[in-house]
């Protein structure tokens, strides 16, 4: 699946932390293809910074080129069902925002 920059780092925030042995097999694969490698970092201009709570991290990308740097990510059958089950959460919860939309787009709405 194409996905852009911001949707790889929201969906890194979006794979559960707790599954069963097989599950965070899948799911540490995941966080390794979704996660930035070091030309990405480097290319375009990748910094995070603690905000002032110490709880979240502050994404500062060069916009231009992370529009450019869009890229297919394999992910298996079983990180997409936990991805489209979360979205889906968040759905019935009316909580889906400007992090989640295209996700949301394309892993319930496009899929089905």
């Amino acid at each position: 699946m194409i996905l852009e920059i911001y949707e790889r780092l929201a969906l890194l925030d979006l794979l559960p932390k707790e599954d069963t042995y097989a599950g965070m097999k899948s799911i540490r694969r995941a966080r390794e293809v979704l996660s930035l490698n070091q030309e990405e970092v480097v290319e375009l201009d990748f910094k995070a910074t603690p905000d002032e709570s110490g709880q979240r991290m502050n994404i500062y990308l060069n916009p231009e080129k992370a529009v450019k740097a869009a890229r297919d990510i394999p992910l298996d059958e079983y990180i997409t069902n936990k991805i489209r089950t979360q979205l889906a959460d968040l759905e019935k919860k009316g909580k889906i925002d400007d992090k989640t939309f295209s996700l949301f787009e394309k892993f319930v709405i496009t899929y089905t």
